[in-house]
């Protein structure tokens, strides 16, 4: 009989024999019948499940078939272990049981001790020859994917994951390499890198390939930025596509009052302006898996070389999230691989949900260009998922038009937090500016206040009004403190488009990455292309005839199509009761990509005085109407013509629809039907 003075209940982590939930199940249904508690949620994968247990709770557990062996549990102590709790990632396993499952991606690096014990719960998935220098690639491959069987302070960040290792001096042609890892068996979602060629202040040709191998192969890439403590950085950190990783000093506590740069990390911005680097994490005292054995590890990793693995560790969560629909997005996909976002909106959310170290001024020691948008927060990421809107590329612009998205910002909103990020053709390493295309950020509040992205921020947490459109960063934010409560415009403006940046069509365009968090999204598309035309909402465009060779007439159902030449006038006569309040929708047939109530803002009237609407549809010119054209005249009709360019090429140019309202009574509104346009 055991002594009663030893019957104390504590944690511990219970290692079943086969991967998965049966045996999982079975020890946790014993562990409640003796009237123990499992800890958590029970993972799928893996091995591992934490319990609590009394001494002879303990021992009749143990004397089961399908336990391995039980380790005692510990609390938190060295790094990765504060990584994972200041960085989110043990709050998105308890909330949701987000640990990697399903995700797959590779840690490319010198070498690998493959028989770690951390590594056997999932075996390495080689996709090189190894390298024969395994110490430092032991290290941020643990970070990554170490499961902790050997040591829980050092579990990394995704341990459910599928790792896959690649040695550096193994790689081959790495644009073939990339291209590898996005087609089976790798079907991997980001690649890791914690090393590069020589240092640089330049944006070089080696910059120049990364780039392109990122714009071609839509994959998301980590890389240090390296630790000379000045701008002296890795090449590849440099390119505009990557996600770049600086280094904060953390000093071994949970808190980040004490956290500092430091003269550590190489920093940036760029040579050309842009900022650099894209996030940091841990530059210091990082506890993870190391080479000298099979069950070692140490405390003493860091550098760039250590906050780039945290940091990719937190997007691989991101892509379990997003293929789960944390977002409400709609995952496309069974596997996270066929679900996985665009390279530009996993750095993108990654970004915007990013929580910063305040600072003010350039000569801060945690500056804007040290420390990047800040660090990664999947805790701020999944608690704001029902107040963001992702855009996942599926909005394409054209040379010099804007798409415009309406959010309502209420008063429990603390802040606004808009990114836009462009994937950008390989720049030329002799330009002043590595950019190629230029996409460019405007936000504009309730109250007629502009925002231009990066505008403040080099100096700042949050951004300052008014200033001009930004002309050398690829990613773009505009980060609003107590944001005004109301509607706010965002515009994404196609300033410059010089290379083809949205290769899928034959024109010349580009898409992007857009989030915006701590607003309503915007409202869903209202367009019902099969409803008639009527009296007090009628659109009719040029020549346009319904399937059954029916002109838009009342009571005829649409949609309704018409055929243009380039070049040719897009005419619209708006029909309704007179001086009703109009506005339109644009987008594909059944999929409305905007309202367009204002330029600016959604003041469209209900005052003598109108605002402008501005017409946005892809290829056709941008218009603006004054004032009373906002509404139809007293005759009941309104004609307006905008032009097509020239240089549109053959295909569908888009969709149209109008509502109108009258503006003494909202309950009347009606929308007219919709008319697509083609170019022959």
């Amino acid at each position: 009989e055991l002594n009663a003075s030893i019957q104390v209940t504590r944690r511990y982590y219970v290692h079943v024999t086969a991967k998965g939930l049966v045996q999982k199940e079975a020890v946790a249904a014993h562990v409640r019948a003796m009237g123990g508690s499992v800890v958590g949620k029970l993972s799928p994968n893996g091995f591992l499940l934490t319990v609590e247990l009394d001494s002879a709770q303990l021992l009749e557990i143990a004397h089961r078939d399908d336990v391995l062996f039980i380790d005692r549990w510990s609390a938190p102590e060295d790094d990765m272990d504060k990584a994972r709790q200041l960085f989110g990632s043990d709050y998105v396993e308890t909330v949701g049981g987000f640990t990697g499952q399903g995700v797959r991606a590779e840690c490319c690096d010198g070498g690998l001790r493959t028989t770690h014990a951390d590594f056997q719960a999932t075996p390495v998935l080689m996709h090189t020859a190894n390298g024969s220098s395994t110490s430092h690639g032991t290290s941020t491959y643990g970070q990554v994917f170490g499961d902790g069987a050997s040591d829980p302070t050092a579990r990394g960040v995704i341990p459910d994951a599928q790792g896959i290792f690649a040695a550096y001096n193994n790689l081959g042609d790495r644009y073939v390499h990339t291209g590898e890892l996005v087609q089976a068996p790798y079907n991997a979602v980001f690649q890791t890198n914690s090393w590069g060629n020589a240092r640089t202040f330049f944006y070089t040709t080696v910059s120049a390939d990364m780039d392109n191998i990122l714009f071609d192969h839509d994959f998301v890439i980590t890389q240090s930025q390296s630790n000379a403590g000045n701008q002296d950085s890795r090449p590849q950190a440099w390119a505009k596509n990557i996600v770049s990783g600086g280094g904060i000093r953390h000093y071994d506590t949970l808190t980040t009052s004490d956290d500092a740069w430091n003269a550590g990390a190489s920093i940036g911005p760029a040579s050309d302006g842009r900022i650099k680097p894209d996030l940091s994490a841990f530059y210091d005292s990082i506890r993870t898996v190391s080479s000298t054995s099979d069950t070692s590890h140490t405390s003493t990793f860091g550098g760039t070389s250590g906050a780039t693995p945290i940091i990719a560790g937190q997007i691989g969560l991101f892509f379990q999230m997003w293929a789960a629909g944390t977002f409400n997005n709609l995952p496309t996909g069974a596997t996270v691989f066929d679900a996985r976002a665009h390279m530009t909106t996993a750095k993108a959310m990654a970004i915007n949900s990013a929580s910063q170290y305040a600072f003010s001024g350039a000569g801060h020691d945690l500056t804007r260009v040290h420390q990047g948008w800040g660090r990664p927060d999947m805790q701020k990421m999944y608690d704001n998922r029902n107040r963001v809107t992702v855009i996942d590329e599926t909005d394409v612009i054209l040379p010099f038009s804007s798409n415009f998205y309406v959010v309502n910002v209420t008063s429990n909103d603390p802040e606004l937090l808009v990114t836009m990020i462009f994937a950008d053709p390989p720049g030329n390493p002799s330009a002043a500016e590595a950019r190629i295309n230029d996409l460019t950020l405007r936000v504009t509040s309730p109250g007629g206040t502009t925002y231009y992205g990066n505008n403040g921020l080099l100096t700042s947490n949050y951004s300052s009004s008014g200033g001009s459109a930004n002309t050398v960063d690829t990613v773009e934010n505009v980060l609003i403190n107590s944001p005004q409560p109301g509607a706010w415009t965002v515009e994404v403006i196609a300033s410059e488009i010089n290379q083809d940046g949205h290769v899928e069509t034959g024109a010349l365009d580009a898409d992007y990455a857009l989030v915006i968090t701590g607003a309503d999204p915007p409202a869903p598309p209202v367009m019902d292309i099969g409803q008639p035309n009527s009296a007090d909402a009628s659109l009719r465009i040029n020549g346009a005839m319904s399937m059954n060779n029916y002109p838009p007439a009342d009571g005829f159902n649409g949609p309704f199509f018409v055929t243009l030449s380039a070049g040719q006038n897009l005419s619209m006569n708006f029909g309704s009761n007179p001086n009703y309040v109009f506005f339109l929708l644009s987008g594909d047939l059944n999929r409305n990509n905007a309202i367009f109530p204002s330029f600016g803002s959604l003041d469209i009237g209900f005052a003598p005085n109108y605002s402008d609407i501005a017409v946005v549809l892809d290829g056709a010119n941008g218009t603006t109407f004054f004032d009373s054209l906002a509404r139809v005249g007293a005759g009941g009709s309104q004609t307006i013509s905008v032009p097509v360019s020239s240089q549109m090429p053959i295909g569908v140019l888009g969709t149209l629809q109008c509502a109108m309202f009258d503006e003494n009574n909202t309950a009347t509104l009606k929308f007219s039907a919709a008319t697509q346009i083609t170019i022959q």
